[in-house]
Parts: structure tokens; sequence; C-alpha cells
């Protein structure tokens, strides 16, 4: 279990994916080198206290963290929230 635990896991800088809007879910795709790339599930909670250590282990603290917006054509609609992400 300890090997598991103590694994490092790669970034990507793919997009999070939405899941849900109400509640706000999402996840990202983390890899270990060797291994199959493994899904992130993420919430709005858990996304702010993931940025918050990220500013801190950065030293960035005072930055303030920038929302990047979807433009109005490209909203999700209701039957995309849930739809598969493989494609």
């Amino acid at each position: 279990m300890d090997e598991q635990r103590n694994r490092t896991l790669l970034y990507g800088g793919g997009d999070v994916r939405v899941v849900s809007r109400e509640p706000l879910l999402g996840s990202l795709q983390l890899a270990a080198a060797g291994q199959a790339p493994m899904e992130l599930e993420i919430d709005r909670q858990s996304a702010r206290n993931l940025v918050a250590a990220l500013r801190a282990f950065l030293g960035e603290d005072d930055v303030p963290v920038r929302a990047r917006g979807r433009p109005a054509d490209e909203a999700l609609r209701p039957e995309d929230l849930n739809a598969s992400n493989d494609d």
C-alpha cells in the first residue's frame, strides 16, 4: 500500500473536464511512469484547496487565481453535462 501512496504522479497539462455543473464536479488526468493514466475526480472545495496548496508550494500566496471562462457559444448544454469524455 505504501508503494501506491508514495508514487509520483504527473499532471500532463490537460483541461479539467466538467462532469456536472450542479454540484460542480470534474476530473483531470494524472500519469505515473510505466502505468496507465488515472482520473482524479474533483469537486469545488477540493479544487479550491488544491489551488491554495499549489500556490503555497510555489510561494505565490498573493497571486490571484484567474478563472478561465467559456464563451457563451461554447457553454455546456444540459445533454453534455454527463456525456462521455472519451472522444
